[in-house]
């Protein structure tokens, strides 16, 4: 992935610069602009790449005629270079230390990328629903927050049934809470005699 953006950006004009450590981690090796730390160059669909010695990396936005690999696993040439954007194509599962003001644009690739702001928002649902796993009870004006004492208590209600048919069950849900609803699957609940969605609407009288 790293390698395949390094190609990008250089066939698009940019200068590329690659860091990498001693001993690469690559697996794909003859698909890696990381080969040219152990061979010297190498090639990758057509862009060549050359180990270029940490000392001797020059400042500046000129591009050579390939894309530069150097040993520099802590990133100590940022200061120097001063790039226009900085790609971490580590693929990691967490931050590593990229900071947003090693560069003017800062990328990450891997599974936890943010693309936009709504990206963000999207993903941040997605994990408060995965945590929830469903259930919306939280979302009920006798949640257990506002629940009072007298309020009759379960020992076990099924809140959640799967389309395979498995079931959770949670204790401690109050009485009024009965069966999904059959529009959005949500939590019901029977309040002035009907049973009543308070996420999609939906209401059952009688």
């Amino acid at each position: 992935m790293a390698s395949a953006a390094a190609r990008l950006c250089f066939l698009s004009g940019l200068r590329v610069v690659v860091a990498e450590l001693p001993l690469p981690l690559a697996v794909r090796r003859l698909v890696c602009f990381a080969e040219a730390v152990r061979a010297g160059e190498c090639a990758v669909d057509g862009v060549r790449a050359r180990r270029v010695d940490l000392a001797a990396l020059a400042a500046g936005a000129d591009r050579p005629g390939h894309v530069e690999v150097v040993v520099d696993p802590d990133g100590t040439a940022l200061a120097r270079l001063r790039p226009a954007a900085l790609v971490d194509g580590r693929m990691a599962k967490a931050n590593l230390g990229t900071a947003r003001d090693q560069a003017p644009r800062v990328i990450g690739l891997g599974p936890n990328k943010i693309l936009s702001v709504p990206d963000a928002v999207g993903i941040a649902i997605e994990r408060w629903m995965q945590e929830k796993q469903g259930i919306q009870q939280e979302l009920l004006p006798g949640s257990a927050a506002a629940a009072t004492e007298d309020a009759p208590v379960l020992a076990q209600r099924v809140a959640y049934s799967s389309a395979a048919g498995e079931q959770m069950v949670f204790g401690g849900l109050q009485e009024t809470l009965s069966g999904a609803c059959p529009d959005c699957g949500s939590q019901l609940e029977f309040a002035e005699g009907c049973m009543k969605c308070h996420v999609c609407g939906f209401s059952e009288c009688g």
